[in-house]
């Protein structure tokens, strides 16, 4: 996999799919590409996805003493600088729409769009409380434990249950795949950090604001908030899906994602 080199002493590790405009999609606090391999096969066929290991997860460089998200976006637009990207469409999960927030906000010229999934303007008292609970799990009872309680968080007790059996059999793969616990915790902190808040009502790109009403992670009224401070911010609610909707039912995410990204590419070809 291609290797970018970010400002701040990381080394970045990304890959390219499929063939169009392009599109960066940008996993949550997980951080790793992986994310997305639901999406990959319906959004390829019409766009060139970056998709990139974000600092302290995956292959990407795991030896930062402290994060924020700002060195996670300069991260962003070193991976577009190594493809000789002026601009790109960004979708992003939860902490991913962070990250294209805050290169948006600083560098508005590379963002061409960004489809918001799960995401905040500010750090609600729900959504802090669930995140220092996972910071418990994970300091006080172990990587096993905090594994075994993602589920609970993201997805929906339904799909929790229609999946116990593949979810038990790789939990401990998936554990074995989590950043080292002091870079999962700086992580946690960096993001819990980030309120862009009343700045938001500066983007002047296309946003797509999507939350499932039964996320029980980031609350939907959280996206209902961005959805106030964004000019012209588009709004799509699931009805159901939980936090992680992209993985619940990846053929109706794929089709709200698709349906934004080809009005926004059309508009644009229109104006040039």
């Amino acid at each position: 996999m291609p290797i970018a080199n970010a400002p701040q002493k990381g080394k970045i590790s990304y890959e390219v799919v499929g063939a169009g405009a392009p599109v960066a999609l940008i996993a949550g606090m997980g951080g790793a590409a992986g994310y997305w391999k639901p999406q990959i096969p319906a959004l390829s066929e019409r766009y060139q996805l970056i998709l990139h290991d974000q600092r302290g997860t995956g292959r990407s460089s795991t030896d930062s003493a402290s994060l924020d998200v700002s060195m996670m976006g300069d991260d962003l637009v070193a991976v577009l600088d190594d493809l000789g990207l002026e601009a790109v469409h960004c979708v992003g999960h939860a902490a991913g729409a962070a990250i294209a927030q805050d290169v948006a906000l600083r560098h508005p010229d590379r963002i061409a769009s960004i489809v918001m999934v799960g995401a905040w303007a500010r750090i609600d008292p729900y959504f802090r409380r669930v995140f220092e609970i996972r910071k418990d799990l994970l300091k006080h009872c172990g990587r096993m434990a905090y594994v075994r309680a993602m589920p609970l968080f993201l997805n929906t007790p339904a799909w929790v249950s229609r999946n116990i059996a593949e979810l038990e059999a790789g939990e401990p793969a998936f554990a074995d795949h989590l950043p080292p616990d002091d870079l999962l915790l700086d992580r946690i902190e960096a993001f819990c950090r980030w309120e862009p808040g009343d700045k938001l009502s500066a983007l002047r790109c296309p946003v797509l604001i999507c939350s499932s009403e039964d996320d029980h992670l980031v609350p939907v009224h959280c996206s209902r908030e961005l959805a106030r401070l964004i000019p012209s911010a588009q709004e799509h609610y699931f009805a159901d899906g939980g936090h992680s909707v992209s993985q619940a039912d990846p053929d109706a995410f794929n089709a709200v994602v698709l349906r934004f990204l080809d009005a926004v590419t059309a508009s644009k070809a229109q104006r040039a």
